[in-house]
């Protein structure tokens, strides 16, 4: 049998899939932020890798969206920055399953790295959309340009840390 997939059912699946992985990645015991410098979240190596490998899977079906897909520049925005989120999201898991198991002098090194790293993304985010300024185009392509610096960050703290 075969399955008819129209324009507002693939946006509406790949928007599902994205919302999904964003809220599945969240902790549920949230507190307000000023309690949450006093919590510990404990994340394993199990679901980090098992989180990244869902957010490979996710990022594969969005790309697969944006070709098949007629969307327009307002879907493409939408989906670009929830991609963004989702990288986003995994670095922060990452990032605190890292300050758990790391020695502080090295995490004390990588922070300081990584505080030049977010400088650098920003900066690239901002000169690759600086084109499009003003323009419809503009969300989609910052938001591209940071989904691919985080993208790359995290599988080059995946490498150099947990596989």
């Amino acid at each position: 049998m075969n399955r008819i997939f129209n324009r507002s059912n693939l946006i509406g699946k790949a928007c599902l899939s994205i919302l999904f992985l964003v809220f599945s990645c969240q902790n549920t015991n949230a507190k307000p932020i000023e309690q949450q410098k006093n919590i510990t979240a404990t994340i394993s190596k199990e679901k980090i890798i098992a989180q990244h490998n869902d957010v490979l899977k996710k990022d594969k079906e969005t790309d697969a969206l944006f070709e098949q897909a007629n969307l327009n520049q307002v879907e493409m925005n939408q989906i670009s920055c929830d991609r963004y989120q989702v990288w986003d999201k995994q670095l922060n898991d990452l990032w605190t399953y890292l300050k758990q198991t790391l020695p502080k002098n090295e995490m004390k090194t990588l922070t300081q790295e990584q505080r030049k790293w977010i400088k650098q993304k920003e900066d690239y985010a901002k000169k690759e959309a600086s084109d499009w300024e003003g323009g419809s185009m503009q969300i989609m392509i910052e938001c591209g340009a940071l989904t691919k610096q985080t993208r790359e960050r995290v599988v080059e703290l995946m490498r150099d840390y947990i596989q």
